[in-house]
């Protein structure tokens, strides 16, 4: 297969609240998981539900571990390897003894909701793997490996260092020789403030104590492999499940064409019946997430919010936003939600004042500072989005432009490589308004303020990208381009694409 042939692989939304998911097939078994498409991480990691890996002929346990915290939730787990499918009416590819992270315990898995695991699609940087080796078998661990998983129990994790861990197992054994009790009591002081895995925070933390190691991640292997181009495109048209009819069954929400989406990976501008028009590009500053620098949001015609840098101490976030397929919203940073809310306000006083019919927009939006208010929803009969203004997200634009037209009109491109000009991208107001979700007859806000936890970085989601055929290329410019065209219009069906 050539490194320009398409893998084209279907998606559906209605697994992850709205985030889109892709099909693979792990294992010996072939055990079929739903995996959250996401581009702000970079592991392939699976729950212990759908798929059993004590059933897993092909497993082959590791002594490394992983741990990953998203904004919201979180897991830890052994790294194994085993046999990967991916699959559509065309082609099967089998990656056999590709790296797998398995979550250790049912409430972490709640992190996927009711997906089965994540299929990460950033870069190596963010798929650490951590050595046990020495870990186990100085506690006796033999073989010294991850799987099955050795942490789940009340204090079976010892925090200590190794050398103190070594220092400890001494006492232990010289003591031993004087009475079973002064042994106990050495055992007890070894590990005091034992803790287990189920304690995320703590368990990542005794990880990095350990030797480190990045995980090539499943698409760099493909890539690597020769089987597809190093880039990806993403087609989606919602950020939230869309309910056409009261208590819709699993099936029809699957057969809904506002609920499907493609990921092609090696795809890219030949998939023409999926997009209109020229592409714009915006620069990935670092190969790490897809950290780009936005420039500032304009609420409809009101002057730009400028979007400030990363404060000092989030210098490690490394720019002020990141392209996220994982999220189904928008989070801004305090500074851009204020100014947005602050252009609401004043674009009712303008209206009334024309005598303009007008929305109560902040009293609209006010529950959804609610996270958990995507599961309730306000009465779509309370909208009237024609009133409801354009948010346009300005971004630092790179210097390339094809000049390629995709429609009946050539445009001419007079670029300026030094000073590229800032590339602007519209969120509309049914895309940041979800209708017919989480119900029929409901509507959900999918903007909101910035976490406590995260730094002043904005996060573009699912709400922004739903209007537009995105290719993740990574082949560019060492760090790699995102390009952007708008969307064909579906006219009630997937379109279908080149597989």
């Amino acid at each position: 297969m050539s490194n320009s042939h398409p893998l084209a692989l279907p998606l559906v939304n209605i697994y992850a609240k709205g985030g889109y998911c892709v099909t693979f097939e792990i294992g010996s078994e072939k055990t079929p998981v739903n995996l959250i498409v996401d581009t702000g991480s970079s592991t392939l990691v699976v729950g212990q539900l759908a798929y059993k890996p004590e059933n897993d002929t092909s497993l082959t346990a590791t002594p490394y571990a992983q741990a990953v915290k998203y904004g919201l939730g979180g897991w830890d787990g052994p790294l194994v390897h085993t046999d990967v499918t991916i699959s559509n009416d065309v082609f099967s590819i089998t990656l056999e003894q590709c790296p797998l992270a398995i979550v250790s315990t049912m409430e972490q898995r709640k992190t996927f909701a009711q997906a089965n695991g994540i299929l990460g699609l950033a870069y190596r940087q963010l798929n650490p793997g951590y050595d046990l080796t020495e870990y186990l078998t100085e506690e006796g661990h033999d073989p010294a490996v991850t799987y099955p998983w050795p942490f789940a129990e009340p204090g079976s994790v010892c925090p200590h260092e190794h050398s103190e861990i070594q220092l400890a197992h001494e006492q232990k054994q010289e003591q031993s020789q004087q009475s079973n009790n002064a042994n106990a009591q050495v055992e007890a002081a070894q590990c005091d403030d034992a803790f287990s895995s189920n304690d995320l925070a703590r368990f990542k933390a005794f990880l990095r104590q350990q030797p480190e190691q990045d995980i090539i991640p499943y698409f760099t292997e493909l890539e690597t492999q020769g089987l597809c181009a190093n880039k990806f495109a993403f087609y989606s048209q919602r950020s939230s499940i869309h309910h056409a009819t009261d208590n819709p069954t699993t099936e029809q929400l699957k057969q809904d064409p506002l609920n499907q989406g493609w990921l092609i990976l090696g795809g890219g501008k030949e998939q023409t019946q999926l997009y209109q028009g020229e592409f714009q590009h915006i620069k990935v500053e670092h190969d790490v997430h897809y950290n780009v620098t936005l420039l500032g949001i304009k609420v409809g015609d009101f002057d730009m919010i400028e979007a400030a840098p990363l404060k000092p101490q989030y210098d490690y976030f490394l720019t002020n936003a990141i392209v996220d397929t994982g999220v189904s919203g928008i989070m801004l940073t305090d500074v851009l939600f204020e100014g947005f809310k602050r252009n609401l306000a004043e674009l009712k006083q303008q209206r009334q004042a024309a005598g303009l019919p007008v929305q109560d927009y902040l009293n609209l939006i006010a529950p959804f500072v609610d996270l958990t208010y995507q599961d309730v929803g306000i009465d779509a009969s309370e909208l009237d989005l024609t009133l409801w203004p354009d948010i346009t997200f300005v971004f630092a634009g790179h210097s390339e432009c094809d000049g390629t037209p995709h429609n009946d009109h050539h445009h001419d491109h007079h670029h300026d490589p030094d000073n590229p000009e800032p590339m602007m991208l519209t969120c509309k107001p049914h895309d940041y308004w979800q209708v017919n979700a989480p119900a029929k007859g409901k509507a959900c806000f999918k903007i909101i303020g910035k976490l406590a936890s995260w730094a002043n970085q904005t996060l573009v989601g699912l709400p922004l990208l739903n209007n537009y055929y995105v290719i993740f290329d990574r082949e560019e410019h060492g760090t790699g381009v995102i390009r952007f065209a708008e969307q064909k219009p579906p006219h009630g069906v997937l379109p279908q694409v080149e597989a």
